[in-house]
């Protein structure tokens, strides 16, 4: 298959190709639904887990142990990458809940794991000239396939 950036059509997308598909959230996608059924609902079965700790334990963690206050900014919702190959035909599928960053944590995301052959299941807010725009210059060298809503 050829490098570069691709629009690939709906009967194409759940087909072998790329080792990283990234989804959003079902709010402004139809593919989450699709693909966590494939991953036996492992997306789902994440969301149900809290590992947000409360504000007084990290009080009193700061206090016990003495340690200068902080303030811990991850970004939020965390993104839920899960290991897919056994279910899927790609290595990776990268879960990241649509904000206006969508396409800007995709890349820093992206660039962290080496750069992999990528499938962006494009939400419904964003259009394909803002896709372009991003990963036209990256798609180059690789191959950046995408899809939209």
């Amino acid at each position: 298959m050829a490098e570069g950036l691709q629009l690939i059509t709906y009967s194409q997308a759940l087909k072998q190709g790329t080792d990283l598909w990234v989804i959003s959230d079902a709010q402004n996608s139809s593919w989450p639904s699709k693909i966590d059924w494939y991953l036996c609902f492992q997306m789902k079965k994440n969301k149900l887990n809290c590992f947000e700790a409360s504000v007084s334990q990290i009080q009193s963690l700061i206090k016990k142990y003495k340690l200068s206050s902080f303030q811990w900014k991850a970004p939020q919702p965390l993104p839920v990458l899960i290991e897919s190959s056994s279910h899927l035909p790609n290595l990776w599928t990268l879960k990241l809940t649509y904000s206006e960053e969508w396409i800007n944590r995709i890349y820093d995301i992206w660039c962290s794991l080496n750069q992999p052959k990528l499938r962006i299941f494009v939400p419904q807010p964003i259009k394909k000239e803002k896709i372009i725009e991003k990963w036209e210059e990256h798609a180059k060298n690789n191959l950046i396939q995408y899809i939209m809503e």
